[in-house]
């Protein structure tokens, strides 16, 4: 809340920057989480909530947190696409926010997300340079994703009656402005960018965060897999040959992590968790295919690397029923020659 305070008082694009990192890192805070359990912590939940609204409120109007004659970096808006989800995930959980809220919220969170659009797309930031930007990208995405699904009250349109009874997407409209992107331009540009990005510049975390994040957009609805008029679309074509490029590469065979050493037989369960998700929702939806040879490669290096993560002692239940979704799935479609790498590691996984 100092943190706030300090943004509403003297409002600059480092400072938005600063703030959202420290609202998400409050409110994903195991320990934060378990206040929401104690009454005797709601009045301070609701201050807090009260703060957070001045927050994004002050970000939306502030000239000095985002105008478009600043340059900000792709970290900024990747920290402030970080802040709003949180928040979102917050409500989601705890139901904070009062339908009232949203008449103020709304609008604020609407006006910040159109400068960061024109920032992002004026300052070229939809770009992998370098692997970390990756991460920037997906996390703007994921908000993005997150923003278009997630229904609040509805104060604005001229025909909803005046007690927002009636729900509306939280990120909704934001058409071509000015000569800056709308919302589905500025999705499409993400997508491709991170499936265009050299095998080289993404370690294995992160194309199967990448993977698992492109999934539930397909699985929501929420990225059309054919060109699509009003909503954010990849053809089919591209995305398989993108997958393809990451999937068949060696990033699968050895776990790499930027900036980290692990041994061979290292494989992080969280990755790979992410990797049989999205697997599963490229099969189902025709991306990938069983029929294909290469694809079924694909999923045979997943099943290595189950083998690998279930040798050791990083397993959870969750893990373990994703992985058998998989693995399940997989011995159900591939020729039976083809099965051996499955049941070894379905073997592995039971034990």
């Amino acid at each position: 809340m100092a943190k706030i305070d300090e943004f509403i008082l003297n409002p600059s694009t480092e400072k938005l920057g600063e703030t959202s990192q420290s609202i998400k890192n409050c409110l994903e805070n195991i320990d934060f989480k378990t206040l929401a359990k104690y009454s005797e912590y709601k009045n301070d939940l609701t201050t807090l909530a009260k703060q957070v609204i001045a927050f994004w409120g002050a970000a939306g109007t502030s000239s000095n947190a985002l105008s478009d004659n600043q340059t900000i970096t792709l970290e900024v808006a990747a920290k402030a696409s970080y802040g709003l989800d949180a928040c979102i995930k917050w409500n989601k959980a705890n139901s904070i926010l009062k339908k009232n809220d949203w008449q103020v919220l709304r609008p604020a969170i609407c006006q910040l997300m159109r400068k960061l659009i024109n920032s992002v797309d004026k300052n070229n930031l939809i770009v992998v340079n370098h692997k970390n930007d990756t991460g920037k990208l997906l996390s703007l995405l994921a908000w993005i994703g997150a923003g278009i699904q997630y229904r609040v009250p509805d104060f604005g349109s001229p025909n909803a009656p005046k007690d927002g009874s009636e729900n509306i997407a939280l990120l909704y409209g934001f058409k071509k402005n000015d000569g800056h992107p709308s919302l589905i331009e500025i999705t499409n540009n993400l997508v491709k960018c991170l499936l265009n990005a050299p095998v080289a510049k993404l370690d294995t975390r992160q194309i199967c965060k990448m993977a698992m994040r492109l999934g539930r957009m397909i699985s929501s609805d929420l990225l059309a897999i054919s060109k699509s008029p009003n909503k954010p679309w990849i053809e089919s074509v591209e995305l398989t040959k993108a997958l393809e490029k990451f999937f068949l590469s060696n990033l699968l065979d050895q776990y790499k992590d930027a900036g980290h050493f692990y041994p061979s037989n290292f494989v992080d369960a969280v990755a790979i968790d992410n990797l049989c998700e999205s697997l599963l929702i490229f099969f189902s939806a025709g991306v990938l295919s069983w029929e294909s040879k290469s694809h079924r490669s694909i999923a045979k290096k997943a099943a290595k690397c189950i083998k690998k993560v279930s040798a050791g002692t990083q397993t959870d239940s969750n893990f373990v029923k994703r992985s058998t979704a998989f693995l399940t799935e997989a011995i159900k479609n591939v020729p039976k020659e083809s099965a051996d790498a499955f049941n070894q590691a379905f073997a592995t996984l039971k034990n």
